[in-house]
């Protein structure tokens, strides 16, 4: 084939699209070696040269290289571009991290990006330096050129959608900014918007890699908005709110790859609001461990009810529940009565777990099991702080659950032997006491260990004449 017949062939097409490589590689650099710093609208440009290059090649050409030749060329617009739009973003998504050594300060004067914003008068804001339109524009061509590309490369309907989230939100984000609107409204745009991108990456069945991007940039606005959000007390509870809200969303009607972790974020969000809530209302910390058992009581509740339909997802909220109880309990440390109310009230709402329709026997033996261990220490610290100082009213209690227990697990296993499924009952039933009878020195104390032992002596005979007639052969 003749050479003017090859270029026929070819098209201006692909002539266009090399000389699109070309200008994308040299005009985002122009800027440099004029002297100046790299221009973010500049270097998106050239960017969205090279990507609109490919859309239209591959529309007649489908060699592999060309993609490889774009991604190639569009190295130094990158590097460019993430050169100058590195400091508006860290202003934009970083500096509210300050928010962390002033919380609850007041009402910032400005956009309330950084704490700065209290202390320095506004026309001295360093944040005004770098929030503006330009980087806004700079991330909108990005979020196109991004779009363009993997159009270019998939050609699907949704790939372009798929492919402005790439530099889209952080666009608005970035308008929003530039407008100078007043506190709170950039800090709850970007949680809203974080959670937009986190719901959007449970709800839809993206690539891999695609759903990590946009899963991501989402947990990075929403921690960011919730930092930005720490000015005030209302304004933190409310974030917490929508962080819970959007959560139970994809718990309940996501995907199955982001139910449990949705769950899992949503019992644990709705602990850290309920004790944020508590402590903004002037509650003290062992007063809003009762808020943090009504978290972990509902937890319960949605794991029984969903039991039937999502085994997995009602394991995960049901683990999440008693994880939050352990930190009910951590806060009412040093206050005996509430500790005592927060176990016998996780003790009655897992024995009405265990009474839910539809549990099956072995897991009821279980629950029960479990939910006695809460009431044995709420009946401990009942004991405690009325100053009984007899050990075998702690130890009793504690040995007629290790037996419970000890039944329930030979009833659950039938390879398990008697004795063995006893012997954590038996060793809380003598070991407390025998190393109170070390130090016997009231006539008293000697006889209620001598009873004692002679019940244990009785229990261990019986149990070993039942041992001796099983191993005896049947004549």
């Amino acid at each position: 084939m003749s050479s003017a017949s090859e270029s026929a062939r070819l098209g201006w097409p692909w002539y266009g699209f090399w000389a699109a490589l070309a200008a994308g590689v040299v005009v985002p650099a122009v800027p440099v070696f004029a002297g100046y710093l790299p221009d973010p609208i500049v270097a998106a440009a050239g960017l969205l040269l090279i990507t609109s290059g490919l859309l239209i090649v591959t529309t007649l050409h489908e060699q592999p290289y060309l993609a490889a030749a774009a991604a190639t060329a569009a190295v130094p617009a990158l590097l460019l571009l993430g050169v100058s739009l590195y400091p508006p973003l860290v202003v934009l998504l970083a500096f509210p991290i300050t928010w962390l050594a002033s919380v609850w300060v007041g009402t910032p004067r400005n956009a309330g990006l950084d704490v700065i914003d209290i202390v320095t008068p506004p026309n001295r804001y360093p944040i005004d330096i770098v929030i503006g339109f330009k980087p806004a524009i700079a991330l909108l061509l990005l979020g196109v050129a991004s779009a363009v590309a993997i159009h270019a490369v998939h050609r699907r309907r949704t790939s372009a959608l798929e492919g402005l989230a790439f530099g889209g939100p952080s666009a608005v984000l970035m308008a929003l900014a530039a407008l100078r609107l007043p506190w709170p409204t950039v800090a709850f745009a970007v949680l809203v918007m974080g959670l937009a991108l986190a719901v959007t990456a449970g709800f839809t069945t993206l690539g891999p890699w695609r759903r990590t991007v946009v899963g991501t940039q989402g947990i990075v606005y929403i921690v960011s908005g919730l930092l930005g959000c720490l000015a005030t007390r209302w304004s933190t509870v409310l974030a917490l709110v929508l962080i819970v809200a959007g959560a139970a969303v994809v718990g309940a009607l996501g995907r199955d790859h982001s139910r449990v972790p949705g769950w899992l974020f949503a019992v644990l969000i709705a602990a850290v609001a309920a004790i944020v809530g508590g402590v903004a209302v002037g509650l003290a910390p062992h007063l809003a461990a009762f808020a943090v058992l009504g978290v972990a009581v509902l937890a319960l509740v949605v794991g029984a009810a969903v039991r039937s339909r999502r085994r997995r997802e009602s394991s995960a909220i049901e683990a999440t529940a008693h994880v939050t109880v352990l930190i009910a309990l951590a806060l009412t440390a040093g206050w005996i009565h509430p500790a005592e109310l927060v176990c016998v009230g996780w003790g009655l709402a897992v024995l009405a777990r265990a009474g839910w329709p539809g549990v099956s026997r072995s897991d009821q033996r279980f629950l029960a099991c479990y939910a006695g261990v809460w009431l044995v220490l709420a009946a401990w610290l009942v004991l405690g702080e009325n100053g009984v100082r007899v050990t075998e009213l702690y130890s009793l209690p504690a040995a007629g659950l290790a037996a419970l227990g000890g039944w329930a697990c030979r009833r659950r296993w039938r390879r398990v032997r008697l004795s063995r499924a006893m012997v954590p009952a038996g060793l809380l039933l003598l070991v407390p006491t025998l190393l109170d009878a070390a130090n016997v020195d009231e006539l008293g104390d000697l006889v209620r260990w001598l009873a004692l032992a002679a019940v244990a002596a009785t229990v261990l005979g019986l149990g070993m004449l039942r041992r001796r007639r099983e191993l005896v052969p049947p004549r």
